[in-house]
């Protein structure tokens, strides 16, 4: 509880809501949201004497266009003594970028690469932040909801120039049109 009520303190404009939510006996897990991610708190959670939040778990992210903020990055964090720290910050979708965890938690270069290839969220501060999981040439991202289920794009091998041509998606009548009856029952009998 000290924990919350400190980072509250130090961080107003940053840190809106802190809850303690007790796991087991002698563990506890903090929720934190955030409005921006000031790499401050996160140097005061990684190498405070006190907290030491050495452990980096996890990073992830997730999209609910329905909303104004429609991304919010996760960022799991632990210590050696079981406590457990959970950062979410909500961004909206013009201004999708935040402050790495990079310089702080080595394990976080992945993490935040995926969630850029996926998501299309900005890292300040990342060394490498390039395509891990699509192509280099890849346009858009595959996680977000709005992105197309069959993409922008097809690769067909073309029998006139003997090679794979890449084309805008075009969909044959047969996929645009479904009878959702059911097939096993014939209407004619």
């Amino acid at each position: 509880m000290r924990l919350i009520t400190a980072l509250q303190q130090l961080f107003p404009t940053s840190v809106t809501v802190g809850t303690l939510h007790p796991t087991a006996v002698e563990t506890s897990q903090l929720f934190f949201s955030l409005r921006q991610r000031p790499l401050a708190l996160i140097r005061v959670l990684a190498i405070s004497y006190y907290h030491r939040f050495a452990g980096f778990v996890d990073e992830f992210a997730s999209d609910t266009p329905a909303n104004p903020k429609r991304f919010k990055i996760f960022c799991y964090l632990r210590n050696f003594v079981g406590q457990s720290v959970f950062l979410v910050e909500t961004l909206s979708h013009g201004d999708a970028r935040t402050n790495s965890l990079e310089t702080f938690y080595v394990g976080a270069n992945w993490a935040e690469r995926e969630i850029f290839d996926m998501f299309g969220v900005l890292f300040y501060g990342h060394s490498d932040l390039r395509r891990i999981l699509t192509d280099y040439g890849f346009e858009g991202f595959p996680l977000r909801k709005d992105f197309p289920l069959s993409g922008y794009v097809q690769i067909r091998y073309s029998e006139v120039g003997r090679r794979l041509v890449t084309e805008p998606v075009e969909f044959n009548q047969n996929y645009r049109y479904f009878e959702y009856g059911n097939p096993w029952f014939n209407k004619h009998a």
